[in-house]
């Protein structure tokens, strides 16, 4: 080997610059394998991937790690991260197709963490999306036979972080033709304050009011922007340490938390809302040996916020409907804010024409004694003024994990009080379940209406075999006598041939009355796409038998069903066929029907490869496939399947990482580099080319393609065309290179490996 060429490639530690596909790991963790350009830098005398701001916040890194990281643009190639953030490294090996990365824990997101970093939210393209389902209904007996035809539409049109949708009904029935909207409105997030704002035929739930329906505008704070792990509540665990040590937080007897901490003040903020009340223990073993052990106790009731944490709503508008006949423009705002881990304050107000309405109330964590909420609510019309009293209190005893919750509410005439109570039986046998309910609504005139449920339930499982139990036993209220409720249910595996299939059965008695039903259901195929159930139920009063079969098939791009019951002198056929539509900037694409986000796979035009997601689907004769139901403002992972690439195809970054706001469509970009694989194994006149020499072809379209030379010449070159020009340089001399035109047999699929004289 030239001397030149030598240093050139000892340089660069033997790596030639260009495009690798490399396994990335980061703090010793996997996260992706994808293609990454690298190239040389003096300085560092190595070559260093060249990629964006926004793939470092991805992999975790603190979009405020350094001033300098924080100034840089998301789409900004970086050329060396380590002289911008002090402290990560690298190390690239070509040979092991490796890229390592370490960043310090105090520069360090985790995934959940990153995944909140609104500027990483996608808006999606602009693009018009329909959800329809089509449903036809035949129903006959021996005298008469009626059809009907419903078509329901889910519509929406995207255009940034604005979200228009709209819902529609259309029937044929008995000649008529009706057609109804349901519900338009819109909305956007706004990301600064981890909130929604809403417009049109919207819904008021909160933590003081009544859920209703109304017209107006709605500006309201989303969990859901928040972390996996910190949304909901969870307390908040604060220390002291003398040097570094190691906390371990168990729950139950299991490690749920073990992170290591310098010396000083620590804070955990961030536990998991699975906490549900029970006992945290806490270890924290410091350096020298010294062990601290505590419990932390908790309860949760549903109003409880996290500390610092303010939720809030604030509508305004019309009721909907004919309720109270109110339709009078009002205005109403609630709010809860997290004082500490043990208290959370809420209340809010009401204001119509005619009426008022004001309320506070509190949340307390009370520790081993459990969690209680209360709250007062003051109403005021131009006719009466009367309050409104709620208590809800909850606990978890770990010895035995048993969960109470009882709640009770007052208001003018009106009681409320309810008890309930779990508890899971030791060694995985089964749980328990028991509820009384008293609902009185008011004096009729005769005395007080009140209904009272009792119930008591049992489920659990031997291996695959589930079971159930459940009685209830109602008295008053609008019932003229005792209703007595009994049911017993089971499920049995029936797998054969490497199928799914359960066997359902059912009986239930109400009022000495007796019915038997009886299921089988499964899927079929390797795919599992065709779904069936037969059913066959018996009523004892009636001596009635019924009889049911149903079909499924999952198509990727629509769900249809079909299903027909039997009965003596009665029949019903019943179809569905739901699926959804998607026009955007490069064409139209159907699917499977949509979720609230959704994702536009695109692989530049190769069609009939799958996307691996939960619905899979095989992209189009365009390169389109449309990825539903994905979750929004948390990382999805999008991967193509690499079996369903044709044979002289492969994909830059087989992997795609995404971060959608809520009701986006955010495009799923993949590069397929269609074209041929091969092994050239290079010759001279004076024999194999030359070790580390750097192969090259252009492309027609101006990319190309590159590779370097082993020991016996061979080069690894894909995305080749069919014919094209060759280029190899081990030198910088005349006689240092060499060229060769080619022609690839284009009968020959998968890879290739041709011999090719160099000149």
């Amino acid at each position: 080997m030239d001397p030149a060429q030598f240093q050139y490639l000892r340089e660069r530690q033997f790596q030639e610059e260009g495009r690798y596909f490399v396994t990335v790991t980061v703090n010793q963790q996997t996260v992706s394998s994808q293609w990454l350009e690298f190239r040389y830098h003096p300085q560092q005398k190595r070559l260093l991937p060249q990629v964006n701001r926004r793939q470092w916040l991805i992999w975790g890194l603190r979009p405020d790690a350094s001033s300098a990281f924080t100034e840089t643009e998301n789409t900004a190639q970086i050329a060396d991260i380590t002289a911008l953030v002090s402290g990560v490294s690298l190390s690239f090996d070509a040979a092991r197709q490796s890229l390592d990365i370490t960043i310090p824990q105090r520069f360090f997101l985790t995934e959940a963490q990153r995944a909140a970093d609104a500027s990483l939210w996608e808006p999606g393209i602009t693009a018009f999306m329909l959800n329809y389902d089509y449903r036809f209904s035949r129903d006959s007996n021996r005298f008469s036979q009626r059809t009907g035809h419903t078509l329901l539409l889910q519509s929406g049109v995207n255009a940034g972080f604005w979200r228009l949708r709209h819902h529609s009904r259309a029937e044929h029935r008995e000649g008529k033709l009706t057609w109804q909207s349901e519900r338009l409105w819109m909305y956007r997030a706004i990301a600064s304050r981890r909130s929604e704002l809403q417009l049109g035929e919207l819904f008021s739930g909160d933590v003081l009011f009544d859920s209703r329906a109304f017209r107006g505008i709605r500006l309201a704070s989303q969990s859901d922007m928040y972390p996996l792990n910190q949304q909901g509540y969870a307390p908040v665990i604060r220390g002291i340490t003398g040097q570094s040590a190691e906390l371990t937080i168990r729950q139950q007897g299991m490690i749920i938390r073990r992170e290591t901490l310098p010396a000083g003040e620590f804070v955990i903020d961030d536990l998991n809302t699975s906490f549900q009340g029970s006992e945290l223990d806490v270890t924290i073993e410091e350096a020298d040996g010294t062990v601290q052990r505590f419990t932390q106790h908790g309860a949760s009731v549903p109003v409880m916020q996290r500390e610092g944490r303010l939720s809030y709503t604030l509508d305004t508008g019309k009721y909907s409907g004919n309720r109270n006949n109110n339709k009078d423009l009002f205005v109403k705002s609630t709010a809860a804010y997290g004082i500490n881990s043990v208290l959370t304050l809420y209340g809010g107000g009401y204001a119509a024409q005619h009426a008022l309405s004001s309320g506070v109330g509190a949340g307390i964590n009370m520790g081993a004694a459990g969690g209680v909420s209360a709250d007062i609510l003051m109403r005021h019309t131009t006719a009466k003024h009367y309050p409104r009293y709620r208590l809800n209190y909850q606990k978890f005893f770990p010895l035995t994990g048993t969960l109470v919750n009882t709640g009770a509410a007052h208001e003018q005439q009106s009681r409320q009080w309810q008890v309930r109570l779990l508890q899971p039986l030791p060694g995985d046998n089964g749980t328990l379940s028991a509820g009384y309910h008293y609902n009185r609504t008011g004096h009729d005139g005769r005395g007080y209406r009140a209904m009272i449920s009792r119930d008591a339930g049992y489920s659990g499982h031997i291996g695959r075999v589930h079971y159930g139990v459940n009685v209830q036993y109602r008295t008053g209220g609008h019932f003229r006598k005792a209703d007595k409720r009994v049911s017993v249910a089971l499920s049995v595996p029936l797998d054969f041939a490497g199928q799914q299939a359960r066997s359902h059965f059912r009986y239930h008695q109400r009022a000495g009355k007796t019915s038997l039903q009886t299921s089988v259901n499964g899927l079929l195929g390797e795919e599992q796409r065709l779904g069936y159930s037969v059913t066959h139920s018996y009523q004892q009063q009636s001596a009635a038998h019924y009889r049911g079969a149903e079909l499924r098939w999952r198509h990727d791009l629509a769900d249809i069903r079909g299903r027909i019951n039997h009965s003596k002198g009665h029949n019903t056929l019943n179809g569905d066929i739901q699926g959804g539509l998607i026009i955007h900037g490069d064409g139209i694409t159907l699917s499977r029907p949509l979720g609230e986000t959704n994702g536009l796979a695109d692989t530049g035009g190769a069609g009939g490869i799958r996307v691996a997601s939960r619905a899979a689907a095989l992209t189009d004769s365009a390169g389109f496939s449309v990825i539903p139901q994905m979750s929004h403002y948390h990382q999805n992972v999008i991967r193509i399947d690499p079996e369903t690439l044709p044979d002289n195809a492969d994909a830059d970054d087989p992997v795609v990482q995404v971060i959608p706001s809520k009701g986006a469509l955010v495009p799923v970009r993949f590069v397929v580099n269609t074209g041929f694989r091969v092994i050239y194994a290079l010759r001279t006149a004076q024999g194999p080319v030359p070790f580390a020499a750097r192969v090259k072809v252009k492309k027609a379209d101006g990319s190309s393609v590159s590779g370097i030379t082993g020991e016996d010449g061979e080069v690894y070159l894909s995305g080749l065309p069919a014919q094209g020009h060759l280029q190899a340089v081990w030198g910088k001399g005349m006689h240092e290179q060499c060229g060769a035109d080619f022609t690839v047999p284009e009968d020959q699929q998968g890879l290739i490996t041709l011999p090719l004289i160099c000149r």
